[in-house]
């Protein structure tokens, strides 16, 4: 599904609202009437008739995090960040697949990670 939404995304075939779910990064904050928009499409945050709701959830924020002793005020470590939520080592940035042939077995190789394949394949990395 989220293939498909960059493919139609980088085509210009979403509409606005569907298009946010492409953006590269999110909105610093969020906050939604769930009950008027259950979807969560309309990010009231910016909107000054919230903000006394949205600075009462901030509160509550700030105190619930160190009673839950919650890790996402922590940064990231750097190779995290530079991978921007991809886990397989040959989607990582910077880090290009070898391929080796050895035998009869393929491997493709990146950043220490590696899958064999007992079958010769044609392989292809771009």
């Amino acid at each position: 599904m989220w293939n498909l939404l960059k493919e139609l995304n980088a085509q210009g075939r979403l509409t606005s609202t569907q298009a946010v779910l492409c953006a590269p990064t999110m909105p610093p904050e969020e906050l939604y009437d769930l009950e008027r928009d259950p979807h969560e499409i309309d990010n009231l945050a910016g909107s000054p008739k919230h903000r006394e709701i949205l600075e009462r959830l901030r509160a509550a924020l700030e105190d619930w995090i160190p009673k839950t002793d919650d890790k996402g005020g922590i940064m990231e470590p750097p190779d995290v960040v530079r991978r921007k939520g991809l886990t397989r080592p040959w989607e990582i940035p910077t880090q290009r697949p070898s391929v080796m042939q050895e035998s009869n077995q393929f491997a493709v190789s990146a950043g220490g990670s590696q899958c064999q394949c007992a079958v010769p394949v044609q392989c292809s990395v771009g």
